[in-house]
């Protein structure tokens, strides 16, 4: 599925419902989701049910106080790039072997993230001033590689599970990080690069 919207004040609600009880497993295909959103105060929710054990996507957001939700029970693979200010994103997924980039740039966004289970790739690039990132991971074997650049900006991270690697890097001035991992076997590499920078490690 792909969409194009170029529209300010506008409000796009996806609902994919993939029903497949009378297939065998080995023939539920995998689900595809594409979407180019450039506009003003826009939103884009996006609320997968299906049966596919994945789901490839490519989502692209560009402008001023856009917000971008997505809730799916299903592994992701794919990439999401938001580009703006005071723009969010939103994601909350679970199942296995998830790869995902995702990418955001500009002043004062957010981005809350919250993965269950287990081979979970995630990277997050985050650029800008005044932006924020709170991940969360559940599960086993999980690698979380994080960087933030510009100044003001904040990091939370929670891992929790066994065999969980975590490479978190913030370039700039008056950054802050909060990370939390509770496990067994767990690594953990930091790098603070700048001026008035805080850590917490619990």
């Amino acid at each position: 599925m792909t969409t194009n919207n170029g529209f300010g004040n506008s409000k796009l609600l996806l609902l994919s419902s993939i029903v497949t009880s009378f297939l065998p497993a080995t023939m539920v295909s995998a689900g595809e989701l594409i979407i180019d959103q450039n506009s003003r105060f826009s939103s884009l929710i996006i609320d997968v049910v299906t049966e596919s054990k994945e789901f490839a996507i490519e989502l692209e957001q560009g402008g001023v106080a856009n917000n971008l939700e997505m809730v799916i029970d299903s592994a992701l693979a794919g990439s999401i790039s938001q580009v703006g200010q005071q723009g969010s994103i939103d994601l909350n997924s679970a199942g296995e072997a998830q790869s995902l980039s995702v990418s955001q740039a500009g002043i004062a966004n957010t981005m809350g993230m919250e993965l269950i289970g287990s081979v979970i790739d995630v990277v997050i690039e985050q650029s800008g001033s005044n932006n924020s990132i709170d991940y969360s991971a559940n599960g086993d074997n999980n690698t979380g590689t994080i960087a933030q650049s510009g100044s003001d900006n904040k990091l939370v991270l929670n891992q929790l599970g066994s065999s969980n690697l975590a490479n978190l890097v913030q370039a700039g001035s008056n950054n802050s990080m909060d990370i939390s991992q509770y496990g067994g076997g767990l690594s953990l590499d930091i790098t603070q690069i700048g001026n008035g920078d805080t850590l917490i490690i619990e």
